[in-house]
């Protein structure tokens, strides 16, 4: 799969050639990180449910989201906290980064 390079230069046009900006605590490679993931999670949701976020629940269903917990997933550039979505019933089980999870495996985070 290729990234569009319009958008690979938007996620990089704040960067100022500081390593520390792109690799850092709060940089651009653990922010993009933390959305990917994040934005998986939200996708793996609408798969569970069967509906858009914020669509209006149609009759008869008794599951739907249930807010979110921050989890610290580590790897090799450290850690980064993300936003894990709750589902109603409690069977929400997410593949990106399963339950019980908080290290990945090394060729994360590089």
């Amino acid at each position: 799969m290729a990234i569009n390079p319009k958008l690979l230069d938007e996620i990089l046009k704040e960067y100022d050639g500081n390593p520390e900006t792109f690799w850092g605590e709060n940089g651009i490679f653990k922010e993009l990180s933390k959305g990917l993931i994040e934005r998986a999670l939200k996708a793996e949701m609408k798969h569970h449910l069967g509906y858009e976020d914020q669509s209006k629940q149609e009759g008869g269903r008794s599951n739907y989201r249930n807010g979110k917990f921050t989890k610290k997933v580590k790897g090799d550039i450290g850690e980064v906290k993300i936003d894990v979505l709750r589902d109603r019933e409690g069977s929400f089980e997410p593949q990106i980064v399963k339950k019980g999870e908080s290290r990945k495996p090394n060729h994360w985070f590089r």
